[in-house]
Parts: C-alpha cells; sequence; structure tokens
C-alpha cells in the first residue's frame, strides 16, 4: 500500500487532521470528483478540499444539476465519467452514503474519500 492510499485510508477512518488532507492534496496528481452536488458536495466539500489544495475537476450528480456549473465547476452524471485515476469525494446526506459507496465499488472506482 503506498503512501497515498495510506492517507486516504486514514481519512476514511475518521482519525486524520487537516494536516492529512493537505499532504493528500500535495500528492495526488490526478482528477477530482466530488460525488453530490448539493449543500454537503457544492458547499462544504469544495470549500474545504480547495482551501486543502485541491483542484475539483468536476461534481458528479443524478439531480436537476447535471450538465450546469458549480463555482464554475461542471456537473456530471455518473454516465458521463470517463476513464482515468480519479480520486472521488463522497459528499452526500448519511442517508445516500452507503449506497454511493456501493455504486463506486461496483463500478470498480476504489479511490474515495467520505
Amino acid at each position: 500500500m503506498d503512501i497515498v492510499d495510506r492517507l486516504i485510508t486514514k481519512i476514511n477512518t475518521g482519525k486524520f487532521d487537516y494536516q492529512d488532507l493537505e499532504k493528500l492534496a500535495n500528492m495526488w496528481q490526478e482528477k477530482v470528483c466530488i460525488r453530490g452536488a448539493g449543500f454537503v458536495g457544492a458547499d462544504l466539500a469544495f470549500e474545504i478540499l480547495t482551501a486543502a489544495g485541491f483542484h475539483i475537476d468536476y461534481f458528479m450528480d443524478i439531480g436537476k444539476r447535471v450538465g450546469s456549473k458549480i463555482k464554475n465547476t461542471e456537473v456530471i452524471s455518473p454516465d458521463d465519467l470517463q476513464e482515468g485515476r480519479i480520486l472521488f469525494v463522497v459528499a452526500v446526506g448519511e442517508k445516500y452514503q452507503n449506497e454511493v459507496i456501493a455504486e463506486l465499488r461496483r463500478n470498480r472506482l476504489s479511490k474515495y474519500i467520505v
């Protein structure tokens, strides 16, 4: 397991601090997608991640925001997903988290933080 995987695991266990997020942002050279374009994703996650140094490439959602832009960032549907190494940030309400994580796993998308 490389350092990026260790940081992702640490963040997902809830035993991390802001510096861990900054370290991950400095090391991650691929695309970043916030899964969820509501308040949690578009406001909270976006602000925290960009402050830590991440560049957000797009939001992914299944709602009416698909095809629009939020904070000058495109909102795509899961069907629009491009190939490549992507870090997904699951930023949906607690009610939908397990469903979104299962969707990512079904599609063999293993790099995600909640």
